[in-house]
């Protein structure tokens, strides 16, 4: 009887404990909410394109029953370096340029769909004479293509737990406190987080990247070089979000909230799994906010595609600029202790 009497007192304490900390509660009530009306506004479409075609400049749809088929996505105002890219890519099944004398259409061989669409095409022009280029880029497997994705998403739970629970747990165990009173500076303090983690991250990254490597044996075509840097700028600038979340958090419940708001859109929007490219216009905006995506992108621009340093050049600054300003940030309004 008494042994209950300390467990129903326990129970009620910790409870009593949590519902107090509204930012924590507010929270769990609320994170729900986001994540379901997130996916109803990103992916709740009335489009069912199977096809996605392309038209060069000026080009327009001729009068015939090709271009009157449903489920097929035109994507206008392609330059034709361009369209030639995304077809060779496989980021569209068909390019087509009716701006010059003779109508042109380029498809990639490897591609089905662009099969498919050359023979709808042909069977419902009848009579006249098409020229046609064909690519034979080999579309880049799902193992190629998700694998940056995969270690990106590695490095922000490792990098936003590994910095901004940790720090808020000490604050809220009085560690920090005990650490004020000594001669250390914030800066100093944050400086050691982040070379500590960073090591940490690399190592954690290394292993699965050669582990990956040797058991699905996907391909990278780009630097080394340019790769260990890529995720250099990636794992600093992602720890660099869990310092700012940190700098100034008591509770361990809402540090957990307020990195789960960060690393769940991060996720859903930055390209871990799926590509964004066909989103509305919006989506890809609010996605460029976030490190992860910079960082996917860049990484798998350098593995997929063999792209150099400068090829990614716009993903580093950005990654680089968020890093500088949020560690700069998080050393001046840190706190020690929940008092100060």
């Amino acid at each position: 009887m008494h042994s209950l009497k300390i467990i129903t007192s326990l129970f009620i304490a910790r409870t009593k404990e949590y519902y107090r900390d509204k930012g924590s509660f507010g929270w769990n009530i609320l994170f729900p909410f986001f994540i379901v009306f997130g996916f109803y506004f990103i992916f709740n479409t009335d489009e069912q394109d199977f096809f996605k075609v392309g038209l060069v400049g000026e080009s327009t749809k001729i009068e015939n029953e090709f271009f009157q088929l449903n489920y097929i996505k035109w994507i206008n105002g392609l330059s034709l370096e361009e369209g030639q890219a995304r077809v060779g890519k496989h980021k569209i099944d068909f390019l087509i340029d009716t701006t010059g004398e003779k109508p042109h259409y380029f498809l990639n061989s490897t591609s089905k769909n662009g099969y498919l669409l050359e023979k709808m095409l042909l069977s419902m022009s009848p009579g006249m004479e098409w020229s046609k280029e064909s690519l034979s880029q080999k579309e880049i497997s799902y193992i190629d293509w998700v694998i940056p994705g995969i270690l990106a998403m590695n490095i922000m739970f490792n990098c936003l737990w590994g910095i901004g629970y940790v720090i808020v747990r000490y604050r809220q165990n009085s560690y920090l406190k005990r650490l004020k009173a000594t001669p250390i500076k914030a800066y100093q303090y944050l400086l050691a987080q982040i070379l500590s983690r960073y090591l940490i991250a690399v190592a954690v990254t290394l292993i699965v990247f050669v582990g990956a490597k040797f058991t699905v044996g996907f391909s990278v075509k780009g630097s080394y070089f340019s790769l260990f840097i890529a995720y250099t700028l990636g794992i600093i600038c992602v720890m660099s979000v869990g310092l700012i979340i940190s700098a100034r958090t008591s509770s361990k419940e809402l540090a957990d909230g307020l990195l789960n708001v960060f690393s769940w859109p991060m996720m859903i929007l930055s390209g871990v799994w799926f590509s964004i490219e066909d989103s509305s216009e919006w989506v890809r905006g609010l996605a460029q906010l976030f490190p992860l995506t910079h960082l996917v992108d860049a990484t798998r621009a350098i593995m997929t595609e063999g792209a150099s340093l400068l090829d990614v050049s716009y993903n580093l600054i950005v990654m680089a600029v968020i890093s500088v300003v949020l560690i700069t940030l998080s050393s001046f309004i840190f706190k020690w202790d929940s008092e100060s």
